[in-house]
């Protein structure tokens, strides 16, 4: 049945195909119970990483109530697939709002505000015991709405501090610690560095205040004790910080 429903459980009715990556495909369907949209997540039983990250997104999500969180609403099994069934973030990715045409690309004001969300939703995420690191924090995974809002979506490789890392993130967005041959390990300010990364990959040939290139910098330090403490020194920082004069990054 995997990948070829049409209407899971008798409710969920498939509507589009919205991504697929190394913990399952995801596709937007319609709650014909409550006439709503949703996201479902289907992991293929012959495949038993993606059903651990399946199964640990689940677990994970079930703790966690915030408004830049989807909210577990379902999880079903059938003959050689399980079901995630979550929130919908309605919206473009930052990976789609990145690559937008110079005229469609949102301006340094609307990038800011958004960051300063992920920034709320990281120290969130900090303040939970033990604390959670997202683990695969990318543009991709940041979903915008239209109404200056953002969703941080895919738990998959989302793990407690002080546990092993689910997996090795993305390259180009994961921290160093992430990987076995390099040393140290993982740190509240782990998924910081991938938010830097994602700033950098969006801002990428434009403009920016010289403040920004610092945030970025900092960031993005190889040792994790050399970045910000944690994501409200960075909100804080960032949000009280005046526009410097602008270069390319």
């Amino acid at each position: 049945m995997s990948g070829k429903w049409g209407i899971l459980a008798d409710r969920y009715e498939r509507i589009s195909h919205l991504g697929k990556g190394g913990n399952g495909t995801v596709f937007l369907a319609k709650d014909r119970h409550l006439d709503c949209f949703v996201a479902v997540k289907e992991a293929d039983k012959a495949h038993p990483e993606a059903v651990e990250a399946l199964f640990r997104e689940r677990q994970v999500l079930k703790g966690l109530c915030h408004p830049g969180i989807p909210k577990v609403l379902d999880f079903l099994e059938e003959e050689d697939t399980f079901f995630l069934v979550t929130e919908w973030a309605e919206g473009k990715s930052m990976e789609e709002l990145g690559g937008e045409q110079e005229e469609g690309r949102p301006d340094l004001i609307q990038i800011q505000t958004w960051f300063l969300t992920v920034c709320r939703i990281l120290e969130y995420l900090e303040t939970r015991n033990p604390p959670l690191i997202h683990g695969d924090l990318k543009p991709e995974h940041l979903i915008a709405d239209g109404e200056g809002g953002v969703m941080l979506i895919d738990f998959g490789s989302a793990f407690a501090l002080g546990t092993e890392p689910s997996g090795q993130g993305t390259q180009g967005f994961a921290p160093p610690e992430f990987y076995p041959e390099e040393e140290g390990k993982p740190e509240i300010s782990s998924d910081l560095y991938s938010l830097g990364a994602s700033l950098r990959r969006i801002l990428a040939g434009r403009k920016i205040p010289g403040i920004w290139t610092y945030i970025i910098w900092k960031c993005m330090r190889k040792k994790p004790g050399k970045r910000w403490k944690n994501a409200g020194s960075l909100r804080r920082f960032w949000g009280a910080g005046r526009y410097f004069h602008t270069r390319k990054v």
